[in-house]
């Protein structure tokens, strides 16, 4: 897309191997994230990537735009939904960063779409909040359960080893659920 006075705006790349390929062999599940381009005039990349059945990333489709901002991320899930045909986002889950437009243009555009925010932002958030690397492997044990009783284990573990450390943990304050209850993730 180019603005009046000849100005590069935005592009969407989104090729339809890559499509098929994703809904032969990925979950419903969508990550979005961003990134700087490195260039003179500042441009970002913005990108969807899935995970198929091995846990390995597939790229999905990606936009370059002038920057980051509400209206670009718009732009992007509308040419996202249209490429994927994806209707009003249920069954899926959106994993972001925890940048508010982004979460905002998500919870807006598709309503019925489960949100998640990626873990490292969640471990971030956890170890300024528990006092540094205590618990680290214990977070990290817990955000990578994928069953049920593997996540229960690994939360009682962790209560367990915070409480002898002096700090009250559970899985409602960490905003952590098991992968498991995701459908599949």
């Amino acid at each position: 897309m180019v603005e009046m006075h000849n100005r590069f705006k935005r592009i969407f790349v989104g090729f339809d191997a890559l499509k098929e390929g994703f809904w032969g062999a990925c979950r419903l599940v969508i990550s979005l994230d961003e990134c700087f381009l490195k260039s003179e005039v500042g441009d970002q990349l913005l990108s969807a990537v899935g995970r198929d059945r091995n846990n390995h990333i597939f790229p999905i489709c990606w936009v370059v735009v002038k920057g980051e901002n509400e209206d670009s991320w718009r732009w992007f899930l509308i040419k996202l939904t249209k490429h994927l045909t994806i209707a009003d986002g249920f069954g899926w889950i959106m994993i972001t960063d925890q940048q508010t437009d982004l979460q905002n243009t998500v919870r807006a555009f598709m309503s019925n779409v489960e949100h998640r925010n990626y873990a490292r932002h969640l471990y971030a958030n956890w170890k300024k909040k528990h006092g540094g690397y205590a618990l680290k492997n214990f977070f990290w044990k817990v955000a990578k359960s994928t069953t049920e009783v593997e996540f229960n284990e690994h939360m009682y573990e962790m209560k367990v080893n915070s409480e002898n450390k002096g700090v009250l943990v559970n899985s409602e304050n960490q905003g952590m659920q098991v992968n498991s209850k995701n459908r599949g993730v």
